[in-house]
């Protein structure tokens, strides 16, 4: 929990799919991957809604497009309850906490 504390206090972490300011880059059509190995939701699916909320030109991949482009349908079973993205966990996939949403640009 230590890490996930340290983690929260990073400015790039706290920045969530905006860190970087990358997203300018982003052709029209273009995507932004957001992945973390984290299993809070305030550094995942709040995150992107936050981004989203202030980032008109994006949204966000439903799951099943988002595991169709990645050939992976198999994965779907792990949406997120939460809204956004694939949430992984050591409980339903027996890996390690991550959680994996794509955003669309335009």
């Amino acid at each position: 929990m230590a890490d996930a504390a340290r983690r929260a206090g990073d400015p790039d972490c706290r920045a969530g799919p905006d860190a970087g300011r990358g997203r300018r880059f982003v052709k029209p059509r273009g995507r932004i991957v957001y992945v973390t190995c984290s299993l809070l939701r305030e550094e995942n699916e709040d995150r992107i809604a936050a981004f989203l909320g202030t980032h008109a030109d994006y949204k966000s991949l439903p799951v099943r497009e988002m595991v169709e482009l990645a050939q992976l349908p198999e994965l779907e079973r792990f949406a997120s309850r939460f809204g956004f993205g694939l949430r992984l966990t050591p409980l339903t996939s027996g890996t390690d906490g991550f959680f994996i949403a794509m955003l669309m640009r335009g």
